[in-house]
């Protein structure tokens, strides 16, 4: 395939070189361009300098015949002579300000001085010394500076008496070497031109028009050529054997591996097109597949959730309702197993939802104003009964008094941060004390640094546990497992918590002597602040209420517990079951309590047709509470865009249920 361009090449590498004299004067004239540059530079800066160096010993000559002057001037306070000295140095050309300072910071300035963060400023005049001024533009010049300490004789010692500074400009160094600069540049000029009308005439003939030739045979070439039969007329032009020809050749040897590159590319993509089709085709299913796992795993989470929270609301809110009848003693011990039992269940599944969130990366946290010193108190004071029973004295302290300290954040988080701290300190401590703390560390206008560390005297933690855990489904070793229990998701949750607070949590501990995790974060500080209303103080006004719940035992707890406060209640098995009700008895119906998964109909269509109904009736709309078993944040912004007004997630609390009603 390559033979006729072998045999060529052969042919030409054989052919003597002819001398290169001719061509080294386009290459003389290049070189000599580039030194005549160099060397009329370093000519023209070592003037520059030689000057400047003459002028800065003039300038210290000058300040040196002065100093006596002044120095007598400045020990005497004599402005009279020490004005009369700065304006005998001021008219010289080569000064272009002068600046005298005694040991008091007395000043008598002249021209131009620069300031103590190196500002250049100008004095035309001041209350010691009207002169006329000299102006220099300092955008192309730079000022030097000549400072002498001043000294004066005072019984056989030196004694100082100020300091005085003398300023020049680069402006008069240019001058200097004006002319000089001027013949230099102009014999340069000269020598360039002459040198440029030689190499014009020796390149246009000798080097520009083979190139040019040269240049339309790479021009008329197809890069993308990826056939030998176009390559095989070609040949040289030039009859000299000098560099040119030798590039020519290289040209030719060029195009001839150009081409068999563009094979082998071709056949390369070929082979990658076919490869990524394959491989692209993977991906998709690949991606599908992890889609569909995505799914699968969203959808068992809340399928759970609903599943487990269904039964949960019928037992926390049976332990609720029954907690208000008339029990003995071991009624009540059993009554607060099960309600234990069930809400360490619920805590089990809010964490598995919270950890799916935060690795989702669906976790949303609230910015409302709360005040940190009470959420600390209440969480102090719901642990103290769980202390007391281990004879555990629990405690907090500040390093500063604070009454409040309101600041913007996610309070229900930070709260289950602290709980989960707290509760951790409790269960693993036999006996001793548990203390939370709280320093601040840095407190602004706009924001406040603060440490909080909850510490105790418990078991303790080794080195080498530490180093885990803070991972999810992990705890110190599997005896604290068999002894503590727990399911070693509450750290790993208040850690990445922590973190998406921008905040950070550490521990310090070692076995049997305590730990303490010490949670370091800055929140912004509220502008304003209102008092959270306590339960005790809500006056529940009847009310007329739809509850909708295709459980029955649900439908009669929440009955119960509305009915113990006055208000009248009407029942729906389901969603369509509700739309005809609501539709026949919209007048007598205040609120409408909404499960969303029923069959039939489920509270989101029931919803979207209720507010249809509204608005073609011209009907004030009524309050929908979605009271549902799904704590998924996708359940709830579902059901703020079916129309509803607010969410309550099953199992909740009376508290929780009365104070929705009424807000």
């Amino acid at each position: 395939m390559f033979g006729p361009s072998k045999q060529m090449i052969t042919k030409l590498v054989k052919t003597p070189d002819v001398s290169l004299s001719r061509r080294l004067i386009a290459v003389i004239l290049l070189c000599y361009l580039g030194i005549a540059a160099v060397l009329t530079a370093i000519q023209l800066f070592s003037e520059f300098n030689v000057e400047k160096n003459k002028l800065n010993s003039q300038i210290v000559s000058l300040a040196e015949t002065f100093h006596p002057i002044i120095s007598e001037a400045l020990w005497n306070y004599d402005d009279i002579q020490l004005k009369t000295a700065i304006k005998g140095m001021y008219k010289k050309p080569e000064v272009f300000g002068v600046t005298v300072r005694n040991t008091y910071e007395d000043v008598w300035q002249v021209g131009y001085a620069q300031d103590d963060d190196g500002t250049i400023i100008q004095y035309i005049h001041n209350k010691h010394i009207q002169v006329s001024h000299k102006k220099i533009d300092l955008t192309y010049n730079q000022l030097y500076v000549i400072k002498m300490e001043l000294f004066q004789e005072y019984s056989g010692e030196l004694t100082n008496v100020g300091v005085q500074t003398i300023y020049f400009s680069s402006v008069t160094v240019f001058e200097r070497t004006w002319m000089t600069f001027l013949i230099t540049l102009f014999g340069a000029l000269l020598k360039t031109l002459a040198l440029w009308v030689i190499s014009i005439y020796v390149i246009n003939k000798m080097v520009s028009a083979p190139l040019k030739n040269l240049t339309l045979d790479i021009e008329n070439f197809n890069t993308n050529e990826q056939s030998y039969s176009s390559l095989t007329s070609y040949a040289s032009v030039l009859k000299t054997k000098d560099e040119l020809f030798f590039m020519q050749r290289s040209f030719m040897n060029l195009r001839f591996a150009l081409v068999a590159r563009n094979i082998e590319i071709e056949d390369r993509k070929n082979l990658l097109e076919s490869q990524v089709a394959k491989r692209t085709e993977s991906l998709d299913k690949a991606m599908k597949d992890i889609e569909k796992a995505s799914k699968v795993k969203s959808d068992f989470l809340a399928t759970m959730s609903h599943e487990i929270r269904t039964p949960m609301n019928a037992v926390l809110g049976g332990v609720q309702v029954l907690g208000k009848t008339e029990l003995n003693e071991k009624q009540k011990k059993m009554l607060n197993t099960i309600n234990h039992g069930g809400r360490y269940l619920m805590d089990i599944l809010d964490d598995i939802l919270d950890l799916s969130k935060i690795e989702a990366n669906k976790l949303i946290l609230e910015s409302t104003s709360f005040d940190l010193i009470t959420i600390v108190l209440r969480v102090v004071d719901s642990f103290r009964p769980n202390a007391a029973d281990k004879s555990l004295e629990l405690k907090f302290k500040s390093c500063e008094h604070y009454d409040s300290l309101h600041v913007l954040g996610d309070p229900t988080r930070f709260s289950q941060i602290l709980n989960n701290l707290v509760s951790n300190a409790i269960k693993f401590t036999n006996s001793g004390v548990v203390i939370l703390s709280l320093d601040v560390r840095k407190r602004s206008h706009q924001e406040v640094n603060f440490r909080l560390a909850v510490q105790d005297t418990g078991i303790g933690i080794s080195e080498e546990q530490q180093v885990v855990l803070f991972n999810a489904f992990t705890q110190a070793d599997e005896s604290t497992t068999r002894n503590y229990g727990g399911t070693g998701l509450g750290l790993a949750i208040c850690k990445k918590l922590i973190g998406a607070m921008g905040g950070d949590i550490k521990l310090e501990s070692s076995t049997n002597k305590g730990s303490k995790f010490i949670l370091s974060l800055s929140l912004p500080l509220a502008e304003e602040w209102v008092e959270d209303s306590l339960a005790e103080s809500i006056n529940y006004d009847t009310v007329n209420i739809l509850l909708v719940d295709d459980v029955e035992i649900n439908r009669e707890l929440a009955s119960m517990i509305l009915e113990d406060v006055g208000h009248k209640i009407t029942m729906a098995n389901n969603g369509l079951e509700a739309v005809q009700k609501y539709q026949a008895h919209h007048r007598e119906i205040d609120i409408i309590l909404m499960d969303c998964l029923m069959p039939e109909m489920d509270g989101y269509q029931a919803t979207r047709i209720i507010r249809s109904f509204e608005q073609n009736n011209n009907l004030p709309p009524a309050r929908i509470i979605a009271l549902t078993a799904s704590a998924l944040d996708a359940s709830k912004h579902a059901c703020l865009k079916a129309g509803m007004d607010s969410f309550i997630s099953k199992p909740f609390e009376e508290i929780e249920l009365l104070n929705c009603i009424e807000g």
